[in-house]
């Protein structure tokens, strides 16, 4: 079977279902595929105690807020049954089981092949975001007696082995995870360079509340004031772990550079053995099923601006980092991403139907 629509959205997580929202708003006829067998896959695999550094009121997506308190931050838990109430409350058009494994153009069609069925469209909108292939350091190798964990895979600390533990990176998801094991283990943090810590409340407001009232949040990536946001880097934001390197709780070391039966090497030129490490080291974006030629850059990433590719009409990218500012692969940012690409899809959906009625009528 082939099915014909106007734009096909290739991901189920908070991206896809902005853009579908926008998409039904506009009267389009869209479709997302989703390749797991519920939307927010990624939510779903991360560890069961994380919570978001951004206040529900910083958190919803198009046209639905998050319940509660809106200066409270939101669970795992309750981002997925958001995401789930997302879809159901504007019945979106979301496949599930439909993991892409093609997508190829001929003229200015688009066709997208999934294991058991195949959707053709004059649009793309490849909203799979960052969260893809979890990415481990090149020295990390199977040793016996050391129980190994990307962050992809820990869920709580029933998964620990023994009593030390080295968190490998220094981000939000490794120093929740550090200081959730503190309490329980002995924890060493292995990050390659200082970190900076932040409140997730000054004065009274959140964080994002001053940075959204000083133009960072949404600043144009490619501006003076986002350029200096990413050169800085992101800070740990809103947890206790400071205070537990201040008191020796948790234990700072310099970045791993290598191990061998068990024993990790920093590069200090110290060394420890652990029973349990977890590598809290990001992603790998994965655009192997992108079967279009110039679609990606010789790095295999999006070739795009502001999330319209450079060189493929008609193909989109939605929810990645820094697609247009600091909010666009955040839940409550990506909205705003979404609405400017499907307002361009619909655009020219109205200009090619113009112009088709025109030609019938000639």
């Amino acid at each position: 079977m082939i099915h014909d629509h106007e734009v096909v959205i290739i991901g189920g997580g908070q991206a896809g279902l902005a853009a579908g929202r926008h998409a039904q708003s506009q009267g389009l006829h869209y479709i997302i595929l989703e390749a797991s067998n519920a939307v927010g896959s990624a939510w779903r695999e991360r560890y069961d105690s994380l919570t978001l550094f951004t206040p529900r009121s910083f958190s919803g997506l198009p046209d639905l807020r998050l319940s509660g308190d809106q200066d409270g931050y939101p669970t795992r838990d309750e981002v997925v049954d958001y995401l789930q109430h997302y879809v159901q409350s504007f019945d979106l058009n979301v496949v599930l089981d439909q993991p892409v494994r093609k997508v190829t153009k001929d003229g200015e069609q688009f066709t997208v092949a999934t294991q058991s069925a195949t959707y053709t469209a004059p649009a793309v909108v490849v909203a799979t975001g960052p969260f893809q292939t979890p990415r481990v350091p090149a020295w990390a190798s199977p040793t016996d007696g050391v129980r190994q964990l990307h962050s992809s895979a820990y869920r709580n600390p029933a998964q620990i082995q023994g009593k030390r533990v080295l968190v490998v990176g220094g981000g939000n998801s490794g120093a929740q995870i550090a200081e959730e094991l503190a309490a329980e283990y002995e924890v060493d943090m292995a990050v390659n360079a200082p970190m900076r810590f932040m409140p997730a409340k000054m004065l009274g407001q959140s964080l994002f509340w001053w940075l959204d009232a000083l133009g960072a949040l949404n600043a144009p990536s490619d501006s003076f004031k986002a350029t200096m946001l990413r050169r800085r880097g992101d800070p740990v934001i809103g947890t206790s772990l400071r205070r537990l390197l201040q008191r020796g709780a948790v234990k700072l070391k310099p970045a791993a550079m290598s191990m061998t039966d068990g024993t990790v090497f920093f590069a200090d030129k110290t060394s420890g053995r652990y029973d349990t490490i977890i590598y809290c080291t990001g992603y790998t974006a994965e655009y192997g099923w992108m079967q279009i030629p110039d679609a990606l850059d010789q790095n295999g990433m999006p070739s795009h601006k502001g999330g319209q590719s450079k060189t493929v009409s008609g193909l989109y990218f939605l929810g990645l980092g820094w697609l247009r500012s600091r909010n666009s692969a955040l839940l409550g940012g990506v909205g705003t991403d979404a609405k400017i690409i499907i307002d361009r899809i619909a655009g020219s959906a109205k200009t090619a139907a113009a112009r088709d009625t025109s030609e019938a009528r000639r």
